[in-house]
């Protein structure tokens, strides 16, 4: 049975962490305090009450030094996210959650826009993890059921606790220049497959167009374009590992002009067409 003050939540997204298709939560001891998680290749405090999403193929570990805390795991089937992605989708926060938050945490190690859900946030959901534990547990239809909807509960849920936190934070004079790139990181993710202008960008991130672009380019190293690029060839990268869609129907999806911007673009960043790619997939899935 969990503990209130010595639980750790952490969603992961995609079935590359097991060797099945069904999703698992998995409670297992690691160690506090001083506990720490590595996730690309950079080291992040982790304490209890901190919600974190860790994308498919992702590099994480933990260590500490002493045995009373525990984390707890949800392993997210991908079929399960494409069943109900129209609601997880229009969720608000849920990009900020599960592409935004990771992106950003890719590239920085402050952590002040991270999750946290506290004591309080800890004992409403410790309930909810025991339940998802012993409905994992279970192998019959009604508990894959229960199960199934206590993970997209939960995504939700965190989902939209970041997205008030956002927004908190927007509303705030000591808003940091991060949370705002941020907010601009999110426009991104939620439009990504429409046509977006740096205006919009800086306006998203409350910013003025010259001091965004000279600020995003510092702190990410790229040019905001560049940036939506390679998210677009990510998101590109998914569809045609995860659907049957066309090459065209994928280029649209992903903000592309058309099937031969697709092509040219993906192969600059990957070194292979769209159709080399879902072959090669295909041959070694």
């Amino acid at each position: 049975m969990f503990r209130l003050g010595d639980v750790l939540v952490l969603l992961l997204r995609g079935a590359f962490f097991t060797s099945g298709n069904e999703s698992r939560a998995l409670p297992f001891p690691v160690h506090f305090p001083e506990a720490r998680r590595k996730v690309y290749e950079k080291f992040f405090s982790a304490a209890p009450g901190d919600v974190f999403a860790i994308p498919p193929a992702v590099r994480h570990g933990y260590f500490a030094y002493h045995d009373n805390m525990k984390i707890f795991h949800c392993l997210i089937d991908k079929k399960m996210m494409k069943r109900y992605e129209k609601t997880l989708i229009s969720a608000k926060g849920f990009h900020l959650f599960f592409e935004t938050e990771p992106s950003l945490r890719a590239t920085t190690t402050d952590e002040s826009f991270y999750l946290h859900l506290g004591e309080s946030g800890i004992k409403q959901y410790l309930p909810w993890m025991q339940y998802l534990i012993d409905a994992a547990q279970t192998n019959t239809e009604e508990y894959r059921t229960i199960y199934k909807y206590l993970t997209t509960s939960f995504i939700l849920k965190f989902s939209d606790l970041l997205d008030k936190q956002f927004n908190y934070a927007a509303n705030d004079k000591n808003t940091t220049l991060l949370r705002c790139l941020a907010l601009s990181i999110d426009y991104m993710h939620q439009h990504i497959g429409e046509r977006i202008t740096i205006e919009e960008l800086a306006h998203a991130s409350m910013l003025s167009r010259s001091w965004y672009m000279k600020q995003f380019s510092q702190i990410f190293h790229c040019s905001p374009f560049r940036y939506l690029q390679k998210m677009r060839v990510r998101k590109a990268s998914d569809l045609l590992c995860t659907t049957d869609l066309s090459i065209s129907s994928v280029a649209q999806e992903c903000g592309f002009f058309d099937n031969s911007h697709l092509t040219s673009t993906f192969k600059s960043e990957t070194g292979k067409t769209p159709s080399e790619f879902r072959k090669e997939v295909i041959i070694n899935p």
